[in-house]
């Protein structure tokens, strides 16, 4: 820690005084914002049935097999393209995919191939590839 840098007890202490201050703001009383979950999270994870889930986790496993290696981006636009010749698959969002692939990820189902693609914004992107039965891997819980 350098002479300038406040003692980590001191910094504690004005981070509790922020945390608890007001301040006049236009007139109106402001209180400092701190973090606030709406239940949204538990609302949707609530909402997905067991059932729901299972189908969404084995039409993404079918996807990454069928067309690995996959990224993200990549699941969801099949999963359109499955919904529209398919209108008994559920309407689901694309977090909802990932999560569901991030599923498989940890059932030892699904991995990181090793390379990278690219998404339609530019980023870099992990591409996934089903792990084969008869991989050390497969089935294992990480």
């Amino acid at each position: 820690m350098n002479a300038e840098s406040p003692a980590r007890g001191e910094a504690s202490e004005v981070l509790a005084d922020y945390k608890n201050s007001t301040a006049d703001v236009g007139g109106l009383a402001h209180a400092v914002p701190m973090a606030l979950t709406y239940g949204t999270a538990e609302a949707a994870a609530a909402a997905q049935s067991a059932a729901k889930r299972s189908i969404v986790l084995s039409a993404v496993l079918t996807v990454i097999r069928n067309h690995a290696p996959i990224s993200d981006e990549q699941i969801a636009e099949h999963w359109e393209a499955m919904r529209w010749l398919d209108a008994e698959l559920p309407d689901v969002s694309e977090s909802s995919l990932r999560t569901r692939r991030a599923e498989a990820v940890r059932q030892g189902l699904v991995r990181d191939s090793g390379r990278r693609g690219t998404t339609k914004r530019g980023s870099s992107c992990v591409l996934w590839e089903a792990v084969e039965r008869g991989d050390a891997a497969w089935g294992r819980h990480s």
